[in-house]
């Protein structure tokens, strides 16, 4: 019977956890920190991205032979356009 007592109040508690982080999770915004780190890691790229856009855009428009270039990279597959981009500088 002792036994038994100690089982449930274990598993009580272990209920209880749970249903307590996600209570916290869902009104406080708390997070383990596998999900603050991805999320930290895709606010990063957003800003670089952010960032760097205008000068690549402000590079592109320097280029002589822009709208070859332009349609070369429209042609290019989804995948490929990262190698493309790359290549030509």
């Amino acid at each position: 019977m002792k036994g038994q007592t100690l089982k449930t109040v274990l598993l009580s508690a272990m209920g209880g956890a749970i249903v307590w982080w996600i209570v916290l999770g869902a009104a406080w915004g708390w997070m383990s920190p596998g999900s603050a780190e991805n999320m930290a890691e895709a606010r990063a790229d957003a800003a670089v991205l952010k960032a760097l856009t205008p000068m690549c855009v402000a590079k592109f428009q320097q280029v002589s032979n822009k709208e070859e270039k332009l349609k070369g990279l429209q042609t290019a597959s989804s995948w490929q356009r990262e190698d493309f981009v790359i290549e030509q500088g």
